[in-house]
């Protein structure tokens, strides 16, 4: 079982580390192609989640209906297609004559100017907004079958806090080491060099990948009684043939049934639906550290210095890092629902006071210092809850389940992503960022009560 352990966390961290990068270096290549228009890569991660969104139910079934091995190949294809047509068609893009104007103005005018930009571009380049989700769709399927299925019969039930707290460090050191790695070694001076930036980026990624899928199928070759590789389906299946032997069409009948029924049919009748949807609030949050929105807004601001704006990036990411070291600690302590009880009140708490010192506060260095440190602060909370929330779904929910109760989460956290940007698309100047502030708290606010009145375990 440990070297089980050990090949999950490898090939998690090559496939966290790799989608880091992608995501990194992907907008840097659309504000090269478009010089500077930064509707494009809006529009470019607006696109991957309106199709995690419209297929997202029914990934949950997918999941829950085939082998484990079956569905972590899927995702791994999705990616490896996906970005390997992205590269070739931002290639495409960097080497067009005219790329210095086809993307150039807003959203409307691209659409409705055609003296700059013919339709075959405008097909190509929805083209590759659309193929980009590829890699998200691929990378989500990966993800919820690992953390939802795999490691529950690959850890020790007493370890699973512990695991699972790993599992988020690595996605944090991944944000923080891809970026810097990527722009120490790749450059976007120009098309040239951001050409073979995206191209060696796209390899890392497909090779990243490669990797998580090659130490998955290892665990599932070796440990095959420990993993079953039977769908949650034929299972189910089976069942219903020993007791009713007689009537072979009523398996048939309850699978289509239940494939019909998509993944919120359980979700909705879940005695964990208000946790989930608890968490899912905490989604919607503008005053994210590494956020775009937020990043604008402080740009703005004629206190902070560049230097200070990524002093406040590495410690949003440094205190979400001890948020999943104390997590274990204090579950162990405290038990899982006292545990997430504290930590969406840290995060409500958090939020409203730097929320209350930005309204009321004067315009001044003072406010906004410790407001920005209750953001920071917060950091600990957000992430406590997401690793209880994480271990509430593997505990409490059932194996033929799991898959659809991690498909509808992601789901509803891409929604409420989903909705930040649109909000975002309406502010017309930066100071109205404050509206979306204000929201955030709110929103953190009705996870805190949602959570509170769930009748969890």
């Amino acid at each position: 079982m440990s070297s089980a352990r050990s090949l999950v966390l490898v090939g998690h961290t090559a496939s966290r580390f790799g989608d880091q990068s992608w995501n990194f270096i992907v907008p840097l290549a659309l504000v090269v192609v478009s010089h500077g228009s930064l509707w494009v890569a809006s529009f470019y991660a607006i696109c991957s989640r309106l199709v995690v969104l419209a297929i997202g139910s029914r990934l949950g079934v997918y999941m829950d209906t085939r082998a484990r091995i079956q569905v972590v190949r899927m995702g791994a294809l999705c990616c490896v297609c996906s970005v390997t047509l992205v590269t070739c068609l931002l290639s495409y893009f960097l080497k067009w004559d005219t790329s210095s104007c086809f993307l150039q103005g807003n959203l409307v005018d691209w659409l409705f100017r055609e003296s700059s930009c013919s339709w075959k571009q405008k097909c190509l380049f929805v083209a590759l907004s659309l193929v980009g989700s590829g890699e998200v769709v691929g990378a989500f399927l990966t993800r919820v079958s690992v953390e939802r299925n795999w490691i529950i019969d690959i850890v020790e039930p007493d370890n699973l806090a512990y695991f699972n707290s790993l599992l988020r460090r690595i996605d944090l050191l991944s944000e923080i080491t891809a970026p810097i790695l990527v722009g120490w070694f790749a450059s976007t001076n120009n098309n040239t060099s951001t050409l073979h930036a995206i191209v060696w980026v796209g390899l890392l990624n497909i090779l990243s990948f490669l990797v998580e899928y090659g130490t998955l199928l290892a665990i599932h070759r070796s440990l095959v009684t420990s993993i079953s590789v039977t769908s949650s389906q034929d299972k189910i299946e089976e069942q219903q043939q020993q007791e009713d032997n007689s009537n072979p069409e009523t398996t048939t009948e309850t699978a289509s049934s239940d494939m019909l029924s998509g993944s919120f049919s359980v979700f909705l009748r879940h005695p964990l639906m208000l946790v989930v949807l608890a968490y899912s609030c905490l989604w919607f949050n503008a005053t994210s550290p590494h956020g775009f929105l937020f990043t604008s807004y402080l740009a703005e601001e004629p206190h902070l210095s560049t230097s200070i704006l990524g002093i406040f990036r590495a410690s949003g990411a440094l205190f979400g890092f001890l948020g999943t070291v104390v997590f274990p600690w204090w579950e162990k302590r405290w038990a899982l629902k006292s545990t997430c009880l504290f930590s969406i009140l840290w995060e409500t708490i958090t939020l409203v006071v730097s929320c209350l010192l930005i309204m009321l506060g004067s315009e001044g260095w003072w406010s906004l210092s410790v407001s920005l440190s209750m953001i920071v602060l917060s950091r600990v909370g957000l992430y406590a809850f997401e690793l209880g929330e994480a271990l509430y779904i593997q505990r409490y929910t059932e194996a033929s389940q799991r898959g659809r109760m991690g498909a509808v989460e992601g789901l509803l956290t891409n929604a409420a992503n989903l909705a930040l940007l649109f909000a975002g698309l309406a502010l017309r100047s930066a100071a109205q960022f404050r509206y979306l502030w204000i929201s955030s708290a709110a929103f953190a606010a009705l996870g805190c009560v949602l959570f509170i009145v769930c009748p969890h375990k």
